[in-house]
């Protein structure tokens, strides 16, 4: 009888002691489990291309949206899915994709070694750009609502530029040509992101989350910043929505044989998903 009871009574304290740090050890409810975030948002952008010839002057400065016709406010679909491995681990993915095309007929003047010539363009072009990136994360409490944390990972992006033009020059040589013109460029990078979450309740959050993509190696180099502050809010228990405001500035530069190409974008503006959490 006495075995029974130390035995009973052993197992009683192992279930305590087991319920207790599985108590403690629950993920904040500032994080959930598995999460997932689908919408988009229609950013104000910034588009500016240059090629300069290599070793000479530099060449002329695009703006995609008054030379190519590219729409500013053109909206981006974007996807993002977190989840957890233990408590305070995790794994996340972030990938958004823009692709615009623009029509523009230019009619300028142009004065070289003298002479004046008029030039008018029928220009059609299309402007697209993908990026993933994957990062490993760790959260760590911050207080009884709050965790903060740090990831590191890789980034793929992709920028694809065709161009499609008619030209005719009238002047002391004149004359007309077509030409087309296609640009692709990808590469992978590594990623640091820093991230903060708080938790009003369990349904109602705000985070802040903040990222660094650099590439300095090989012939394209260059990096990418993107920043977002956003509240969430889950009607029900496992489906919610969001919004936020997110910020990305993108500068990269190419450095071919004979040119040497930058690009310089600029994509910030509201942003609003649908969320999925478990």
């Amino acid at each position: 009888m006495r075995g029974r009871t130390r035995a009973v009574r052993w197992a009683c304290g192992c279930g305590l002691i087991l319920a207790a740090g599985l108590a403690q050890a629950a993920p904040s409810m500032a994080l959930d489990r598995f999460g997932a975030w689908l919408g988009g948002y229609q950013p104000d952008m910034r588009i500016r291309l240059g090629v300069d010839a290599s070793g000479g002057p530099q060449g002329t400065t695009i703006d995609a949206e008054r030379d190519f016709g590219l729409d500013r406010r053109h909206p981006i679909g974007r996807a993002r899915v977190d989840f957890l491995l233990g408590d305070h681990q995790g794994f996340g993915l972030d990938a958004y994709r823009y692709d615009d095309r623009g029509a523009r007929t230019l009619d300028r003047r142009v004065i070289y070694d003298g002479n004046a010539y008029d030039i008018d363009a029928a220009i059609r072009s299309r402007f697209g750009m993908d990026f993933v990136s994957a990062a490993w994360h760790w959260w760590l409490d911050a207080g009884e609502h709050d965790v903060v944390g740090v990831g590191i990972g890789a980034a793929y992006y992709r920028l694809a530029l065709d161009v499609v033009g008619e030209v005719t020059v009238d002047g002391p040589v004149g004359g007309s040509a077509a030409a087309t013109s296609h640009h692709s460029e990808a590469a992978w990078a590594p990623v640091l992101t820093l991230g903060w979450r708080h938790a009003f309740t369990r349904d109602v959050r705000v985070y802040v989350d903040l990222s660094g993509v650099r590439k300095n190696a090989g012939s394209l180099q260059g990096h990418i910043f993107s920043g977002a502050l956003g509240v969430e809010y889950f009607p029900w228990e496992h489906v919610g929505l969001g919004v936020e405001y997110a910020a990305n500035r993108i500068h990269l530069d190419k450095d071919g044989r004979d040119y040497a190409a930058r690009l310089r974008l600029r994509l910030q503006g509201p942003a609003a998903f649908m969320r999925v959490r478990f």
